[in-house]
């Protein structure tokens, strides 16, 4: 039987993203918490443009910690405040 840990994803939300953010510049910043799965920024299908948040998936639980535990509004990407919480549906 494999463990939960070997299937345990470190996923957070990231809200109040600029418009100009995409895929590649959510996930550069990310990786300076750690090891990055998956990182998107969710579009608007209609218009194809940001809605202004978007998800982190880290590898380890140290980078998705050092994401969620620094100050609130403490994280600045291209002029913004960004909300950085966890995900976990569970």
């Amino acid at each position: 039987m494999a463990s939960n840990s070997a299937r345990q994803v470190f996923r957070v939300f990231v809200g109040n993203l600029s418009w100009t953010i995409g895929h590649h510049e959510l996930r550069h910043f990310a990786s300076s918490f750690g090891p990055v799965q998956h990182a998107t920024v969710v579009f608007d299908k209609t218009t194809g443009l940001s809605k202004g948040y978007g998800f982190v998936s880290f590898s380890t639980r140290e980078a998705f910690n050092a994401a969620t535990m620094s100050g609130a509004g403490s994280h600045v990407l291209e002029g913004n405040h960004i909300n950085i919480q966890s995900a976990a549906t569970d």
